[in-house]
């Protein structure tokens, strides 16, 4: 099975003849399937852009929420907008709460995760405009960083739970796991120009409850195999997280939107 990977398209800042040339790019490879790691685009349009993709592939196409994803709305009417656009569409899935089996040994999970400020030094770290665009966020800041560390530790702990379910169902049945999110879950594959994104930027870069999910898990299936693919910094990371975890970031750039790898699944 051929599978492409994309993440961070953000086709709300290109046109419809820019979005053809990338739907070209995935038909010509011969892909069985799309795999999407978030921010396809904004609350208001993103939908229209899945079933734009939907309505151009053969392929089926998986997909994670980013945080762009959420921007000018809710978190929860975003993730309703992602579930009933699923349900309507033959070809699209939203990962969170699946096992999508690729082949007899392997599998694919997902959840896009949330930089949920346990890495670096949230009270000091940037502020983004998820805070402003965002509802849950913008309203967690009305009691300072304090608010904002209880409402993104959540979204990371919901992550993990999430994820980990799906991820316990895999491993009874597949050698082979695949997973695709939007922010790292590792500290080492957040990276921006090859660096590791500092303190000021961490907080809001890895999903530690995520990482330290998958780690422990993973310790327990020494046997398995996992790949975990991220996008969020723009900036390319490939770490070997442990020896069974192998995490991949994608260097993603704005009004460029490119298949960041393709992967032949035995």
């Amino acid at each position: 099975m051929k599978v492409a990977w994309a993440t961070d398209i953000h086709f709300n800042f290109i046109d419809e003849e820019r979005a053809e040339l990338f739907c070209q790019d995935v038909a010509k490879s011969g892909a069985e399937r799309l795999w999407i790691g978030g921010d396809i685009a904004e609350s208001s349009d993103f939908v229209g852009w899945l079933r734009f993709l939907e309505e151009r592939l053969d392929c089926h196409i998986d997909f994670v929420l980013g945080n762009h994803d959420y921007y000018r709305s809710d978190i929860q009417k975003v993730r309703k907008k992602a579930k009933d656009c699923e349900a309507s569409c033959e070809k699209l899935t939203w990962l969170p709460g699946k096992v999508i089996p690729l082949t007899q040994r392997a599998a694919l999970i997902g959840h896009g995760g949330w930089g949920d400020g346990r890495c670096g030094d949230l009270e000091h770290s940037v502020f983004l405009n998820d805070f402003r665009l965002i509802g849950e966020l913008f309203q967690s800041m009305l009691d300072g960083w304090a608010g904002l560390g209880k409402e993104l530790a959540g979204l990371g702990d919901d992550a993990a739970a999430t994820l980990g379910a799906s991820l316990l169902m895999a491993l009874q049945e597949f050698d082979e796991i695949f997973v695709l999110t939007h922010v790292p879950p590792f500290k080492e594959s957040a990276r921006y120009k090859g660096n590791i994104c500092g303190d000021d930027w961490l907080p809001h870069m890895v999903c530690k409850a995520l990482g330290d999910m998958l780690r422990a898990t993973m310790e327990r299936f020494p046997g398995k195999r996992m790949t975990v693919l991220s996008g969020h910094t723009h900036g390319f990371a490939d770490e070997e997280i442990s020896p069974n975890i192998h995490a991949m970031t994608g260097e993603a750039e704005y009004r460029n939107p490119v298949i960041q790898r393709y992967f032949e699944i035995a």
